[in-house]
């Protein structure tokens, strides 16, 4: 060292910078080692847990061999597993059929839009008076002949129109007579099926019906014999046909009652908005 060219000696400031920048690198290496060291910890501890489940299982070889054993024995083999797929799918095919031959039957049983159900025969009925019917809707051929008497006794000519049905020539017939009429009746009584309601509903004579039984004529059709009973106690037997016509039932008007009707306009002309005798 040459004394007449001495080292100059950091500041007070210097020093105190170098120490902090000091301690800075200190703590930076300490928090580095600490987390070395933790890490270090847990695999140390994850491998002590392990030798000692090693060595538990190799202090007790026969519990070992039996949990081997109890875990082989609950697996599904191969071909035990291919047998129960099989029968899920031989299962699945058969809940498919059932359900095909279920809707079949189904559709069997259920009538279509145009069908009628099954007739069944109608029991005896016992014999009531023309004053006693009531409204009873059409859903049998009995309660439609019952709700069709009531109609006619009570002047309903819209309702009683409603319960009836020409074949064809009957139709063809009826037209012609409505085409006849007045015009003042015809505005009236515009439609077959109004002209013989009013006319049916002005016929005096039945005081009491009895329903004798049914017979299904086809799918459709049923024969209805009544008795019939007049004023005077006489009685007379009777046929009357119903059809359904995919909702309920009518009554069928033949066309031997359209040549009656055509007979009795031509003795007593019908005056508008007249209904009984």
């Amino acid at each position: 060292m040459n004394p007449t060219n001495p080292v100059p000696r950091p500041s007070l400031a210097s020093r105190a910078r170098c120490q902090r920048i000091g301690w800075t690198l200190v703590a930076v290496a300490g928090l580095g080692g600490a987390a070395m060291l933790g890490r270090q910890w847990v695999t140390n501890a994850t491998l002590r847990a392990e030798f000692a489940a090693l060595g538990a299982s190799q202090e007790d070889p026969a519990g070992a061999r039996a949990e081997n054993t109890r875990l082989r024995a609950g697996r599904i083999s191969e071909a035990e597993l291919a047998s129960l797929r099989s029968d899920r799918a031989a299962l699945e095919r058969m809940r498919r059929e059932l359900d095909d031959v279920r809707q079949q039957v189904n559709a069997r049983e259920s009538p279509g839009p145009g069908a009628s159900p099954p007739a069944v025969p109608a029991a005896r009925t016992q014999a009531r008076s023309v004053h006693e019917m009531r409204n009873v809707g059409r859903t049998t051929p009995v309660a439609t002949g019952e709700t069709f008497v009531w109609a006619l006794q009570h002047g309903e000519i819209e309702a009683a129109a409603a319960l009836m049905v020409f074949p064809p020539a009957a139709r063809a017939r009826m037209e012609a007579i409505v085409a006849a009429l007045p015009e003042s009746v015809r505005a009236q009584y515009d439609t077959p099926e109004k002209l013989m309601a009013f006319v049916m509903a002005g016929s005096p004579g039945v005081a009491a019906l009895r329903v004798l039984g049914e017979e299904a004529r086809d799918e459709r059709t049923v024969a209805q014999k009544i008795e019939v009973r007049d004023g005077h106690g006489g009685t007379r037997t009777d046929t009357i046909l119903f059809e359904h016509d995919g909702t309920a039932w009518r009554r069928i008007i033949p066309l031997q009652t359209v040549d009656k009707l055509a007979e009795f306009l031509r003795d007593r002309p019908p005056a508008a908005g007249k209904t009984g005798p």
